[in-house]
């Protein structure tokens, strides 16, 4: 194999490269071996044909046009390892010579590579960085959604308030005609929660078991619900039951019940530490966030769009995956908030695109200041995941194994490059 051409322009190559006549002769051979295998000819068990009986039957076009196709993917993946080269796409421009008898082939193509990253100055970054505390207030404020979460529903016969749960018989019309969908008896709604409308809700609130009521309610053309959106709805409801909201004592009995702990002393108090951690753990990240903007403000790329659509799709795969996690579906998602998949594309670009920039800046740096990833950082990067089978260093071991390295080595050098960063960066 030889390199008769490899120049660079922007963040592409162009390549040239000459397969020596040895190499397609032993890639021919290679392939007549592949090819014979299947092949079905009188008198021979498959496989075991001579080759030139096999040319005679079949002739010498596919294991010529085999040979060819394997000595350049070899030839190719051998010129990108030896050259270096960071491709990020498929090579394009493919133009294979002529094959001629003991003639050498050459072929050209062109592949996008890691674009250049200028970068500016990394080591004097001036970011402020808030000091937080827990106040009295955030702890009250926490103790009164768990107060919630714990609440009980009781049967009420005073008029329901905001935070009611009301059972009703609906009977709906729209148009003077009965509209089925939210026509039923026994329906559940939370007053507040805006099940049909808040106009709807406003109408059913301080009514009590027992009470009647006939409304209209106008929905908005942007309503969800395509049948009623900009239409005046009919409602019939009848009140079954009201139950009210009962919130628990912020006792000793209620530490018991939110947590593990036996006083509601020392449930503050852990509740407290919590909330400080959070608190910090917030500002840690605004402050890694706030060093990176600024890192980038400094740094000059221009990004493929390829990268950016890969990103794209891989963004997309984990919002899938989280969604999955609570019951749902992207389809699901998409409906609720009435937009298309192009429309959430669109939306989650300007991130994609950030978390490229951001990404090839670190590998820059990384590769400037010589930072690594060892299998000390590897090891303690799998630590840190704690996952319950992995206690000994034999077991991590294997799992670091089983594991796509490079891909793991990428990202903990990029964690360890933000880690240089904030510590380069001077707080304001």
């Amino acid at each position: 194999m030889k390199l008769l051409k490899s120049e660079r322009i922007e963040n592409h190559y162009s390549l040239e490269v000459e397969i020596s006549v040895e190499s397609v002769k032993t890639a021919s051979d290679v392939a007549f071996k592949k090819l014979v295998k299947s092949s079905k000819i009188p008198g021979f068990r498959p496989g075991k044909a001579p080759r030139h009986v096999f040319e005679k039957f079949f002739g010498t076009e596919g294991i010529t046009q085999e040979a060819v196709t394997t000595s350049v993917r070899v030839a190719y993946s051998d010129i990108i390892e030896s050259l270096n080269l960071e491709v990020i796409d498929y090579p394009q421009n493919l133009r294979i010579g002529e094959f001629k008898e003991n003639e050498p082939i050459v072929f050209s193509c062109t592949v996008d590579v890691v674009p250049f990253v200028t970068l500016g100055d990394y080591t004097h970054v001036r970011v402020e960085k808030k000091t937080v505390f827990i106040e009295e207030s955030d702890i009250e404020k926490k103790l009164e959604e768990l107060q919630q979460q714990h609440a009980e529903f009781v049967l009420s016969n005073e008029p329901c308030v905001n935070g009611d749960i009301v059972q009703l018989n609906l009977t709906t019309s729209l148009n003077n005609i009965p509209y089925e969908k939210w026509t039923r008896n026994g329906i559940g709604i939370e007053i507040g929660k805006s099940q049909f409308s808040s106009d709807f809700d406003n109408r059913i609130c301080s009514l009590k078991k027992g009470d009647l009521s006939e409304f209209t309610v106008s929905f908005d053309p942007s309503f969800d619900n395509a049948d009623v959106a900009g239409q005046d709805v009919f409602f019939k409801a009848e009140v079954v039951d009201v139950r009210s909201r009962k919130l628990p004592d912020l006792d000793d009995i209620f530490a018991k019940k939110a947590s593990s702990f036996e006083t509601m002393a020392d449930f503050r108090e852990s509740l407290a530490s919590t909330l400080q951690k959070q608190l910090e753990e917030e500002s840690e990240n605004e402050f890694e966030k706030n060093v990176m903007d600024e890192v980038l403000k400094n740094t000059s790329v221009e990004i493929q769009p390829i990268l950016i659509s890969r990103e794209l799709e891989f963004m997309l795969n984990q919002f899938k995956n989280s969604l999955q996690k609570s019951n749902l579906t992207l389809d699901m998602y998409l409906s609720f908030m009435n937009i298309s998949l192009d429309q959430f594309k669109e939306s989650q670009l300007p991130l994609a695109e950030k978390k490229v920039k951001s990404d090839l800046t670190l590998d820059e740096i990384a590769k400037k200041e010589s930072i690594e990833a060892s299998e000390s950082d590897l090891i303690e990067e799998i630590k840190n995941w704690n996952l319950p089978n992995l206690k000994e260093a034999t077991d991590i071991k294997k799992r670091i194994s089983s594991l796509d390295l490079e891909e793991l080595k990428v990202s903990v050098k990029r964690k360890k490059t933000m880690a240089f960063l904030l510590n380069q960066a001077k707080i304001i």
